[in-house]
């Protein structure tokens, strides 16, 4: 059974989209591109995006489509770029199982796609990034340079790039949970986060290498104590930030990341605005 929608305060209204994790969101010219992990409508790339052309109230979901010799995709994480394609960053692990081996113990790859129309994307040459147990990328840009931040386990990974293509390692990021997307809250560079209290907290940045003391953002008010988790923001045309999240049950499973049923669920925050329907 589909977990039900969290809210951060009694009377917030929300959405959901039920069998669905890790969504990340982007806003290109006031339409919603809503990206997830979809293991029931996804298709052969695994991921759908459900697209908003009126701010949030409805969603037209379908799947990606991928152009690649290897169409999986996990953890999208949306990036405009500046000739207005959208570059998805995503994780793909190309190591065979390891029976009781931990995620730490496997070589974890990062690679980008891009598209003109949001939906159908050609995968990029190379990989972007690669090591041991990583997932969910997060990738922004702080003046002419890029940034990534992996989960590893509860632990985020920090490395940069000069071109957003190739990226370094430049060590570890202790912001007391993982899972991120970062985002500018009025012109601050703010790093929203899995914590580990099992709710959404957010860290500021200015140059992308240190951060601000993690404050909380999101708890859940629902008595069943589901995770929150997997956080996105986006900016509308009209000034609203909205923030979407998943849902889970509190298990932990081997790698120390939320696991569980899924649901991404979609929020106000910032300026009030009315709820959505996926």
């Amino acid at each position: 059974m589909p977990a039900p929608a969290a809210t951060a305060k009694p009377g917030f209204p929300t959405a959901s989209l039920d069998q669905s994790s890790v969504p990340g969101a982007i806003v290109r010219d006031g339409t919603i591109y809503l990206y997830f992990v979809d293991p029931v409508q996804g298709g052969r790339s695994g991921l759908s995006v459900a697209i908003s052309t009126d701010g949030g109230a409805t969603f037209r979901r379908q799947p990606i489509q991928l152009t690649a010799e290897k169409p999986q995709m996990a953890d999208p994480n949306p990036v405009l770029l500046d000739d207005r394609r959208i570059r998805l960053y995503y994780f793909r692990s190309d190591a065979p199982p390891q029976p009781g081996a931990g995620l730490e113990l496997l070589p974890h790859r990062i690679y980008s796609a891009v598209s003109q129309d949001g939906v159908h994307f050609t995968q990029e040459e190379g990989v972007r990034f690669t090591y041991d147990g990583i997932t969910d990328p997060d990738v922004f840009r702080v003046g002419d340079r890029w940034v990534m931040l992996a989960s590893q386990g509860r632990r985020q990974i920090l490395a940069t790039s000069d071109d957003g293509l190739t990226f370094t390692y430049q060590g570890e990021v202790d912001m007391g949970g993982s899972v991120s997307s970062t985002f500018p809250i009025a012109g601050v560079l703010t790093t929203f986060y899995c914590d580990d209290r099992g709710g959404i907290s957010a860290a500021q940045t200015k140059d992308g290498a240190t951060w601000s003391q993690g404050q909380p953002v999101l708890r859940n008010d629902n008595p069943l104590k589901q995770m929150l988790c997997d956080p996105t923001v986006v900016q509308l045309p009209n000034g609203t930030y909205k923030l979407f999240y998943k849902v889970a049950q509190p298990t932990m499973p081997t790698g120390g990341y939320p696991g569980g049923p899924d649901t991404a669920a979609e929020m106000p925050w910032g300026r009030a605005s009315p709820p959505g329907r996926l």
